[in-house]
C-alpha cells in the first residue's frame, strides 16, 4: 500500500534499476579496462532472463510435467524486456563503435552479447509476425 503522496514502485522502475545495476560499466567503461568475470556472468544471467521473456514468456515447466499450465509472464513484464534489451544493445554499439573496449575479453563479451540480442528481437518480431 501507498500513501496518497508516495510514488509507487511500477514494474517500469524494477527493470530500468536492474537493467542499470547489471550492465553499470557500460556507461563508466571508458575509465575501466575491462568488465570482470563475476560481472560478465552475471550480466550473462540477466541477459538470459530478459531473453527467456521475450521468446518464452511461459515459465518453463520440469520435463515430464504434468498440467496446470506455467504461468504466463505479464505482457508488460514481455514489453520491458524487449525494451531493456534493445536499450543494452545500444549502448554495446555505442561503446563498441567508438573504439572504447581495448580489453580483448570484454569486448568479445559485448560483441555476442549484441549478438545475441540482435537475434531475440528478431526472434520475437518473427513470432509476432505468424
Amino acid at each position: 500500500l501507498f500513501a496518497a503522496d508516495e510514488k509507487r514502485f511500477t514494474m517500469a522502475d524494477l527493470f530500468q534499476g536492474l537493467t542499470q545495476s547489471m550492465w553499470s560499466e557500460l556507461s563508466s567503461l571508458r575509465q575501466r579496462a575491462s568488465i570482470t568475470s563475476l560481472r560478465r556472468n552475471l550480466q550473462r544471467e540477466h541477459l538470459r532472463q530478459l531473453v527467456r521473456l521475450v521468446v518464452r514468456p511461459e515459465a518453463p515447466r520440469p520435463a515430464g510435467a504434468q498440467p496446470p499450465p506455467a504461468p504466463r509472464a505479464p505482457e508488460d513484464a514481455r514489453t520491458l524486456a524487449y525494451a531493456s534489451l534493445g536499450d543494452i544493445r545500444g549502448s554495446i554499439r555505442q561503446l563498441l563503435n567508438a573504439g572504447q573496449v581495448r580489453d580483448a575479453t570484454t569486448r568479445a563479451h559485448l560483441q555476442e552479447t549484441s549478438a545475441r540480442i540482435t537475434s531475440t528481437l528478431q526472434a520475437h518480431v518473427e513470432r509476432v509476425i505468424d
